[in-house]
C-alpha cells in the first residue's frame, strides 16, 4: 500500500484551437510505502486534449502515454504509462490561472513470469499554478 507523498511537475501545451491542445509532461512523484520505502517514479509522457471552457473557468480533459522510470526498495523498472487527468482552473487574467486538478496513473509492470506482473493504479489530487504565455 502506499501514503500520500509529492510531486513536482513541469509541462507545456500548445493549443491548435482554443479548445484543441497537445504538450509534454515530465512529473517527479514520491510515495511512502507501508513497508517502509519510498516509490520514486518519473512519468515523461506526450498528451493531447480539449478544453472546456466556461466563463473565467478552465476544465482540461487530456490523455498522457509514455514511459515511467520507477524506482523502490533498490529495483528499478522502466515502462509504459497511461495518464488520463481533468481538473477546474480559474483564468485570473490573460497571463496566469489558478486551481486543483487530478490525474489517474495506469502503470502496469510486466515480466515473463507472469506471477510477477503487476498493475500501479495511482491517483493524483494537486493543487496548481498555471502560466500561459
Amino acid at each position: 500500500g502506499m501514503h500520500t507523498g509529492g510531486l513536482l511537475s513541469l509541462g507545456f501545451t500548445y493549443f491548435f484551437t482554443s479548445s484543441i491542445n497537445m504538450g509534454f509532461d515530465a512529473v517527479f512523484n514520491f510515495l511512502p510505502t507501508t513497508g517502509s520505502n519510498l516509490l520514486f517514479y518519473v512519468p515523461l509522457t506526450v498528451r493531447g486534449g480539449y478544453q472546456f471552457v466556461w466563463g473565467k473557468f478552465e476544465i482540461p480533459v487530456n490523455l498522457g502515454a509514455g514511459i515511467a522510470i520507477q524506482t523502490c526498495a533498490n529495483r528499478n523498472y522502466y515502462g509504459l504509462i497511461l495518464r488520463p487527468e481533468t481538473g477546474i482552473y480559474y483564468r485570473q487574467g490573460p497571463d496566469w490561472s489558478f486551481g486543483v486538478g487530478t490525474v489517474w496513473n495506469f502503470i502496469p509492470q510486466w515480466y515473463k513470469d507472469k506471477n510477477d506482473t503487476r498493475y500501479g493504479n495511482i491517483l493524483e489530487i494537486s493543487a496548481a499554478v498555471r502560466f500561459h504565455f
